[in-house]
């Protein structure tokens, strides 16, 4: 009898998301586009936001609701922002195996401008 090996679950779907990751960047690349492929961290600025947020003991829950909502915003304002800019595709860090320009540094200064811009909106 045939004994068949148990995939770990998490194993499967790092390797479909890798999968994902690769068809994608062929597509981009076989279509002939100009676009760039370049990855950015999303986990990074998450964490470092919730840590700020958690350290803002001064903010009550309805100005810390107020404050995710546009950072959210904003966040997706700046990576779309830099992507049409750069003609990039952007694909997030975790899910690249090699290679790559890393721009969440980038997005990252222009989302700090972005939260000041619409903060000085908002007073």
């Amino acid at each position: 009898m045939l004994k068949m090996k148990r995939i770990n679950p998490l194993s499967g779907v790092l390797l479909g998301l890798s999968s994902l990751a690769l068809i994608l960047s062929m597509v981009a690349l076989l279509s002939g586009a100009n676009e760039t492929i370049v990855m950015y961290s999303p986990q990074k600025t998450v964490t470092a936001f919730s840590e700020e947020l958690a350290h803002a003991k001064s903010l009550s829950s309805t100005q810390k609701q107020q404050l995710i909502r546009r950072f959210s915003t904003q966040l997706d304002v700046a990576i779309k922002t830099y992507a049409k800019e750069n003609h990039a595709v952007i694909l997030s860090a975790s899910q690249v195996l090699a290679g790559g320009h890393n721009v969440t540094n980038i997005i990252n200064t222009t989302l700090a401008h972005n939260m000041q811009s619409s903060e000085a909106n908002h007073e």
